[in-house]
């Protein structure tokens, strides 16, 4: 395990940093400072005004991220992707922009994840998402935090990541539109069938918590039952949603409330 010394920098090691921190990575580095971490690193080329060169960062460049992405931030002193304790020996911080593109950028173009979640087959991410700068610039310019990104609540059906469709929004309010098609068995959503009592139960879910609409002679008597509250219940989250629940209060309010004409 790397530990990076708490002592000052030799001036040997500062001569590698000026000598060769602008035609070698990061990674590259470390091979010529092997008691420094990437994070000090970045952190003392930034210090010095050590930048790399265009040629450099064309070279990572060129090394995309699941296939489209480009990380052109990669080794720049001015951003910080993680952070590493060496007292732990672990890393405890990592770029949330960061984190949030390459979910994105999995989610759309990594073949296991599409098998695992086929809601997201055919799903992409406009081209000027795929430099993650551009990302992050509009990332920092939202209320994010912890919030999920979200892609079709404003636009129903979208399959497309980018500004013009993307809102960042709380878990209950990610969660108020999933349908759960893989896990739901052969009834409706919100229906489930009451053996001892032979009956259809309609049942709904309000904050974690499940509440129980009645009982039915029919799947789809349950089923109207259940539609008409759950579309009740998003009008009502819709009318009192907060920053807390969504970056953007009047592009959600408007997206949830189209979804309930669609129900």
């Amino acid at each position: 395990m790397k530990i990076d010394r708490h002592n000052k920098w030799s001036q040997e090691e500062l001569n590698i940093i000026k000598e060769y921190g602008g035609i070698k990575t990061t990674k590259e580095l470390c091979g010529l400072l092997p008691s420094r971490t990437e994070g000090s690193i970045i952190s003392k080329k930034c210090q010095l005004g050590v930048r790399l060169s265009s040629s450099v960062r064309g070279r990572l460049s060129s090394s995309l991220v699941y296939g489209v992405g480009v990380n052109d931030l990669a080794d720049d002193p001015d951003y910080v992707s993680k952070i590493y304790d060496s007292s732990v020996g672990k890393i405890v911080w990592r770029c949330p922009f960061y984190s949030k593109w390459t979910g994105i950028l999995r989610r759309c173009y990594n073949e296991t994840e599409r098998h695992r979640w086929p809601q997201y087959e055919g799903c992409t991410v406009i081209k000027e998402w795929h430099k993650f700068s551009n990302f992050k610039k509009w990332m920092e310019s939202k209320n994010w935090e912890d919030k999920h990104i979200d892609k079709d609540i404003i636009v129903s059906g979208n399959k497309i990541y980018g500004p013009e469709f993307c809102v960042f929004v709380s878990q209950p309010i990610n969660n108020l539109l999933l349908t759960n098609d893989k896990t739901r068995g052969k009834y409706p959503m919100g229906v489930t069938w009451k053996n001892k009592q032979k009956k259809f139960e309609a049942k709904l879910s309000i904050e974690n918590r499940t509440k129980s609409l009645g009982l039915f002679e029919t799947p789809e008597e349950a089923s109207q039952v259940y539609n008409i509250a759950r579309s009740n219940y998003i009008v009502d989250v819709a009318n009192n949603l907060t920053l807390e629940d969504a970056s953007d209060i009047k592009k959600t309010k408007e997206g949830l409330l189209r979804h309930v004409n669609l129900l």
